[in-house]
C-alpha cells in the first residue's frame, strides 16, 4: 500500500504479513498519483486485454466506478477458503454502502481480478483504470480484512496514515523511512480516523509503518481495532459515490456549512432552552469519535465524557440529510430505544480501544423549576443486536445518562412503497 515496501524481496514482504489483521504491504505511493499508465507499467501482472481494438493505455482515465458498480472475476489462484474471505469482504461493502460487486459477464470490459499472490500481503490498482486490473492478497494475509482494504483502493481510497495532515495525529520520530504523504485523495478528509481499515497498525512495534499515535487513549490503528470498514470509512465511501436511500446522510464540516447544507439540517423537534434548534454533531476526543450537540454560534460540538462536558471546536462535523426526511420512501426518524436496532440506526463514531460503535441519541432532562433541557448525545453498542446501555448526554446543568431515549434511524417505509404499487 503506499509505502515503498514493494521494492523489497518477496520473502520480507511475506514476513511483514505475519498477523492476520496486520494489513501493510505493497500498493506503491505512485499509484495514488492519478496516472493509470504508472499503475499498468509497474504492475507485476502487466497484461492488458485487447477487446474490439480498444487501446486501454490511451482510452481510459483514472476514475470512479460508475454508479458504484464494480465488476469482478475470481482468479483460479484462489482457494475455496480464499473465496469465502473475498465474499465476506464484498458483504462488508454491500451491507454498509451502495457499492455493488457484480460478477463478470461476457462483454464486460472493465473488471477487477481478485487474485492470490504470495509475494505480497496485499496490493491493488487504485480506482478504475480501464480493462483488466487486480486486487491481490497472499501469505498469511488472505483474510477478509486485507481484501476490504485492497478493494478500498479499487474504489479510490488512499491510506489514512498518508493524509496530508497526518503529522498532526502521528509521529514518525526515530524512523529512518516514513510513508509519503498523499496529496491526491478522492475522499474529503475531516476527522482523522485511527480506526480506518485504510490505516496501517500504529502500535509501538509498527511505529515506522503506521506511525505512533499522538492522541491520548489511542493505542492501535486500522486492522488492530476493526476487521472491516470503520464508521467514517463508510461515510466517506457513501459520500464519494453519492449513495442514496438510507446512506444519503452526510457529515459536513461545521466551519464551512453552505446554505444547501443548512437546508438539510433537521432538529426533530429538539430545541435549546433559548429556542434554538438542536442538531447532531460529531468530533474526536480522548480516542473516541463521539456524537454530541452542535452549537451553531461557536461552531462547536458539546460531548459527554462521563461527568465531563467537553466542548470541541476543531474538526467538528454536522449531520445533514439531503433530499428531505422521507426521500423515495427511505425515511429518517427518531425511534424509541426499545424499538431501535443498530441495523437501521445511524452510526456516528467509534471508540478506538475496542469494538464499540456510537449511535446518535436524543433525550430530555427535567431540571429545577420544571425546566426541561433537551440534548443530543451518543449511545454505545458492542453486540450490534440491541441498545442495552444508557445514553451519554451532554448538558450544561450536568451530563445525564438516561435509560430511556430515542435513536436516529432510517428504514424503507413499506406504506410509502405500497403507494407506488
Amino acid at each position: 500500500m503506499g509505502i515503498l515496501i514493494h521494492f523489497l524481496i518477496p520473502l520480507l514482504l511475506a514476513n511483514f504479513c505475519s498477523g492476520s489483521t496486520n494489513i501493510r504491504c505493497s500498493v506503491p505511493s505512485s499509484w495514488l498519483s492519478g496516472n493509470p499508465t504508472i499503475q499498468r507499467s509497474t504492475s507485476s501482472s502487466g497484461h492488458v486485454p485487447y477487446v474490439s481494438g480498444i487501446n486501454f493505455y490511451n482510452t481510459y482515465l483514472w476514475t470512479k466506478w460508475p454508479k458504484g458498480k464494480v465488476t469482478y472475476k475470481l482468479d483460479a489462484t484462489l482457494t475455496a477458503a480464499d473465496i469465502i474471505e473475498v465474499r465476506k469482504a464484498f458483504n462488508e461493502y454491500h451491507t454498509k454502502t451502495c457499492i455493488q460487486f457484480l460478477p463478470w459477464e461476457q462483454g464486460d470490459v472493465d473488471f477487477v481480478n481478485i487474485e492470490r499472490n504470495d509475494s505480497v500481503c496485499g496490493v491493488a490498482h487504485v480506482c478504475k483504470i480501464g480493462g483488466y486490473q487486480f486486487a491481490q492478497f497472499g501469505g498469511n494475509c488472505r483474510t477478509m480484512s486485507t481484501m476490504v482494504h485492497e478493494l478500498g483502493h479499487s474504489l479510490c481510497l488512499g491510506h489514512e496514515h498518508q493524509r496530508e495532515d497526518r503529522d498532526e495525529h502521528l509521529t514518525y520520530s526515530s524512523c529512518h523511512q516514513t510513508p509519503s504523504k498523499d496529496t491526491h485523495n478522492w475522499v474529503t478528509k475531516g476527522i482523522y480516523d485511527y480506526r480506518s481499515i485504510m490505516h496501517y497498525w500504529c502500535d509501538a512495534n509498527n511505529a515506522c509503518l503506521g506511525g505512533r499515535p499522538t492522541q491520548s487513549n489511542v493505542n492501535n490503528c486500522g486492522g488492530a481495532v476493526t476487521t472491516g470498514l470503520s464508521v467514517m470509512d463508510v461515510d466517506g465511501i457513501n459520500s464519494l459515490y453519492n449513495c442514496q436511500g438510507c446512506t444519503r446522510h452526510r457529515w459536513r464540516p461545521a466551519q464551512s456549512l453552505t446554505q444547501a447544507d443548512r437546508e438539510n439540517l433537521y432538529n426533530f423537534g429538539y430545541y435549546s432552552q433559548n429556542g434554538a434548534p438542536l442538531y447532531p454533531c460529531r468530533a474526536a476526543s480522548r480516542g473516541e469519535v463521539s456524537a454530541g450537540t452542535f452549537d451553531d454560534a461557536t461552531k462547536s460540538c458539546k460531548i459527554s465524557h462521563g461527568q465531563d462536558l467537553v466542548t470541541i471546536t476543531d474538526n467538528v462535523e454536522v449531520l445533514t440529510i439531503p433530499g428531505s426526511l422521507n426521500w423515495f420512501c427511505y425515511k429518517y426518524e427518531l425511534v424509541s430505544r426499545a424499538a431501535a436496532s443498530p441495523r437501521t440506526a445511524i452510526p456516528a463514531g467509534s471508540s478506538n480501544w475496542d469494538k464499540w460503535v456510537g449511535y446518535i441519541a436524543y433525550a430530555s432532562k427535567s431540571g429545577t423549576g420544571g425546566v426541561t433541557e433537551r440534548s443530543i448525545g451518543k449511545v454505545w453498542t458492542w453486540t450490534h443486536s440491541s441498545f442495552g446501555y444508557s445514553a451519554d448526554m451532554p448538558a450544561a446543568s450536568g451530563n445525564f445518562f438516561p435509560s430511556e431515549y430515542q435513536v436516529l434511524s432510517c428504514h424503507l417505509d413499506s406504506q410509502c412503497m405500497s403507494m407506488f404499487g
